[in-house]
């Protein structure tokens, strides 16, 4: 009797309902049904509203007492007997007197409602037996009359194993095996189906799909993901090859052992033998995966954190099968595993010099070769698809690398005053930025890297120790005199020289943001956030930022006092409300100053309604200049943890003011009051007891990284004060940060300026700050230097004019002058066919112009540059943007682009050479 059918309740179920539905209903209460009924599933149904009892009778006694206990309702026996050997009797009770069989795809058909099956189904009786299992659903429905083949496949898997894609692909598939319930569900399946579902899904997923199942075969089906990433490494053919430059045939070797060695062991794994394209066709599904995940991961999504968390529990994975398979010196190939990143950050900090700054006996030719190697080292860390996820470990290295492009050719010791504080604001804040995240360190670094780290933090820290000490001894013998200096901003004349220039230059009025204890570090970092969000930064000097001068000491019942009050002073909240709004009335323009106890809103409101308020008065009659101060980043450093970086959302109300001037049409100034250096668990340098972390009375002389400042400015201790320069010299017990000293972090005071749109009314002589004037040239490899500002058409033409009459006067022999790409460009057929679809272009060495300084810029300007650069007024910009692209874009190719919601411009070099026959030109 192996021939005879399993039947459960679904069948019968749908069995019986056929027969009540027919035309003539039968008549008799008992069903014989040929079969066995599958053990567990329920005796009592209930169909059509009538009870029917089923009975599972293995022999003719059952099938006898089934028959004699039967009392009402409807009896469904189910035997594997014959009609000869259950009798007349039974069978004259039964419908149609005999024992029927159940066709399973007629009952199939009827569910579909289909006529007629796919011939291909004709011999697959697991597909109709697994579409009975479904039970009732709506959907089921065929548009014809025919039940295909694919159709019936595709609501199997989504019924057995719970693909609800329509086309599974492999991408759907690689998802699918994370849950180990769903590769059970294959596992479980009965032989003949588990194949045929397997076969589908190849074809319907691709040939892919067959490492995956052979994965499941063997046992490892939750690993198809993690196994799939090792896949685009292990068999990817490029890193498979021996690099042309290697000539060491030891190392070659023992890389082809390498790959060997982990293929083969791969293979174990995966229980059969890999077919490499079927693998790189999996892997590139893998990375897509992994890709959308860390896109997801980064963004402030609450979901967020979930993502994280799959997918770190994936990677992590994948570096156990690495280690699994011996492979953990190759992970340097991965640009998507955990290890491959660590790897690869090693690799460039073994590259970091030992003595960095130092040129020593190696020649500059070698120096250059050495310095090229790293920053091709960093190049392929930040190529990496996880460093945008592991700042924490990326963002070590980076800074390692800016602080030896640095030491290659630090600032000198300021001159005066002046220098010092210009100079902190434009390069020295980002050497301490790099300095404090470096200090921090990379908590997953090995020893060794951890030590190039320490090395360049303090050969760096030398070289600021050395800035800081000449600046101290400049600042204390100007402070004896204190004479004014129209070079040097200080921190009460601020309001008179950034703040009042706007507030009668601009309208609406300014809003001013101190945060208290901002050091440049800090706002150089905050600053690259506000701009992100759409601010046009500006200046009255246009070749970089501004900062002020700190009072002394450089702690806030002075500085902050003096800042608002826009004169030396000291004192508290009261006396900063009273001076601010005096300055005001004097200049005849109202005035609200806001401290920390008057910003929290109420219900639904984050800001309070009287901060509101005031911003709204922005223009006309009420036209009123707003400040608030922030205490987020001086509160923090007394509680700490100390930070390098500062985030926008990190300071308290931030966010929420930046928005409500924008809406106000506002220009905002953001400004502190003094800076501040963090801790670095040095001691103490005296055992006198003070009341204040960086300043103390002058009854003791100044020790080894101490001065004495004393004049009209020292506004404490009767204007004599000791402060240290030293930044790892502290008189209170340990916190965070501090305040107070001479040191350029404490007394550098940056001042920001930034408009809500390029089109918005500047001060008389004020200018737009393009992004590229905002950072040194060490900072970003490709940023040309901020002191260098893009030539403009007219500076182009005065330098070929010099350089022709430098020639003549020195009598040198003729040089044939060779043009610029972009004056090669201008000159071309292609070119002067394309000016032909515009109506008035612009004079070719404007666009030669912009296509050089693009070229020298490594093919990245900001369009406040552009507009610089072409002497074209911001709002007309978009305009000029879009007829350069209808020249320069032969065929629409992007050869130039706006990018950045409209705030970058790119320039793809390889492409204008190619378009305009320029492919061999240099």
């Amino acid at each position: 009797m192996s021939d005879v059918p399993v039947l459960n309740d679904l069948v019968i179920r749908e069995f019986v309902r056929s027969l009540l539905r027919r035309t003539h209903p039968p008549t008799q209460d008992i069903i014989l049904l040929h079969g066995r009924y599958e053990p567990g599933a329920p005796t009592e149904l209930k169909v059509e509203d009538r009870k029917v009892r089923v009975a599972d009778c293995p022999s003719v006694l059952s099938v006898l007492e089934a028959e004699v206990g039967h009392v009402g309702g409807l009896l469904v026996i189910v035997t594997p007997y014959s009609d000869d050997e259950l009798g007349n009797t039974l069978r004259s009770r039964a419908v149609k007197q005999r024992a029927l069989r159940i066709h399973r795809w007629e009952i199939v058909l009827q569910r579909f409602g289909a006529r007629e099956r796919d011939p291909r189904l004709r011999d697959l009786d697991w597909v109709a037996e697994g579409l009975l299992s479904m039970g009732r659903r709506d959907g089921l429905k065929v548009a014809g009359t025919m039940l295909d083949y694919d159709t019936a496949l595709r609501c199997l898997v989504q019924h057995r194993l719970g693909l609800t894609s329509d086309a599974p692909d492999i991408t759907d598939l690689l998802t699918w095996t994370l849950e180990r319930s769903n590769v059970s569900r294959l596992e479980e399946l009965r032989g003949d189906e588990r194949a045929g579902l397997e076969d589908w899904l190849v074809r319907t997923a691709g040939t892919a799909a067959n490492p995956l199942f052979a994965l499941i075969s063997n046992g490892h089906g939750t690993d198809a993901l993690p196994f799939a990433l090792l896949a685009d490494m292990l068999w990817n053919p490029e890193l498979e090859q021996t690099d042309p430059k290697d000539s060491d045939p030891a190392a070659v070797q023992s890389r082809a052992m390498a790959f060997g060695r982990a293929q083969g062991r791969a293979e174990a794994y995966l229980g059969s033998s890999a077919d490499p394209g079927e693998l790189l066709t999996l892997a590139k599904a893998a990375r897509g995966v992994v890709a959308l995940w860390i896109g997801r991961a980064a963004d402030a999504d609450p979901a967020a954190a979930a993502t994280g968390q799959l997918l770190d529990s994936v990677l992590l994975r994948a570096d156990q099968l690495l280690s699994l398979f011996g492979a953990e010196a190759l992970a340097r190939y991965s640009s998507v595993l955990q290890s491959g990143l660590r790897a690869r950050i090693d690799v460039l900090a073994a590259l970091l010099p030992e003595r960095p700054g130092e040129r020593g006996p190696r020649s500059v030719k070698g120096h250059q070769q050495a310095l090229s190697a790293i920053e091709q080292a960093l190049r392929i860390v930040e190529d990496h698809e996880l460093a945008m996820l592991r700042a924490e470990e990326v963002n070590p290295a980076r800074m390692a690398v800016r602080l030896v492009r640095w030491l290659a050719a630090p600032d000198e010791p300021p001159v005066t005053v002046a220098d010092g504080i210009k100079a902190h604001v434009r390069t020295l804040g980002f050497v301490d930025r790099a300095l404090a995240t470096l200090w921090l360190g990379d908590p997953t670094a090995p020893i060794e890297t951890a030590e190039t780290y320490a090395r360049i933090h303090d050969r760096a820290r030398a070289v600021r120790d050395q800035i800081d000490e000449a600046f101290a001894g400049r600042l204390a013998a100007w402070a004896q005199a204190a004479v004014p200096s129209e070079g040097l901003l200080l921190v009460e004349n601020t309001m008179e020289r950034i703040v009042l220039p706007l507030a009668r230059g601009t309208d609406p009025a300014p809003l001013v943001l101190v945060l208290d204890g901002m050091s440049s570090a800090v706002a150089c970092r905050l600053a690259e956030q506000i701009r992100q969000a759409g601010w046009v930064e500006a200046a009255r000097d246009g070749l970089g930022r501004e900062a002020a001068l700190a009072a002394i000491p450089s702690v806030t019942t002075v500085s902050r006092t003096s800042l608002l009050c826009a004169a030396l002073s000291t004192g508290g909240q009261d006396v900063e409300q009273v001076g601010f709004t005096a300055f005001w009335r004097r200049h005849r323009i109202d005035a609200a100053l806001f401290h920390k106890g008057d910003l929290a809103g109420g219900a639904a409101q984050r800001l309070s309604r009287h901060v509101n308020e005031a911003i709204s008065r922005a223009e006309g009659d009420e036209r009123q200049v707003v400040a608030v101060v922030l205490n987020t980043i001086d509160d923090a450093l007394d509680r700490g943890p100390a930070k390098a970086d500062w985030a926008l959302d990190e300071v308290s109300y931030l966010p929420e003011l930046l928005t409500a001037a924008r809406l106000r049409g506002r220009p905002v100034v953001v400004v502190s009051d003094h800076g501040h250096v963090l801790e670095r668990e040095r001691g103490l340098p005296s055992g006198e007891a003070a009341t204040s972390a960086r300043w103390r009375s002058a009854s003791i002389p100044p020790k080894d990284g101490e001065i004495e400042l004393r004049g009209p400015r020292v506004l404490l201790s009767g204007g004599s004060v000791v402060v240290p320069w030293r930044e790892t010299i502290r008189y209170t017990p340990r916190k965070a940060g501090y305040h107070g000293g001479a040191a350029l972090a404490e007394m550098a005071i940056p001042v920001l300026a930034f408009l809500p749109s390029a089109d918005a009314s500047l001060p008389r002589g004020w200018h737009l700050l393009p992004p590229e004037r905002t950072v040194p040239a060490w900072w970003d490899h490709s940023t040309p230097s901020q002191a260098a500002a893009p030539a403009t058409p007219a500076e182009v033409r005065q330098r070929k004019k010099a350089a022709s009459d430098e020639d003549a006067l020195f009598a040198v022999s003729e040089l044939p002058y060779i043009p610029t790409l972009g004056e090669k460009v201008v000159d071309t057929e292609t070119y002067r066919e394309q000016r032909r679809y515009v109506r008035k272009p612009p004079k070719d060495n404007l666009v030669a112009s912009v296509v050089d300084s693009l070229i020298d810029a490594g093919g990245t300007l900001s369009v406040e540059a552009v507009a610089e650069i072409t002497a074209t007024q911001p709002v007309r910009v978009p305009g000029l943007l879009a007829t350069l692209r209808t020249l320069l874009n032969v065929e629409s190719y992007p050869i130039l682009a706006v990018i950045d919601g409209g705030r970058t411009v790119t320039l793809d070099a390889k492409l204008l050479k190619t378009q305009f026959g320029l492919r061999d030109e240099a």
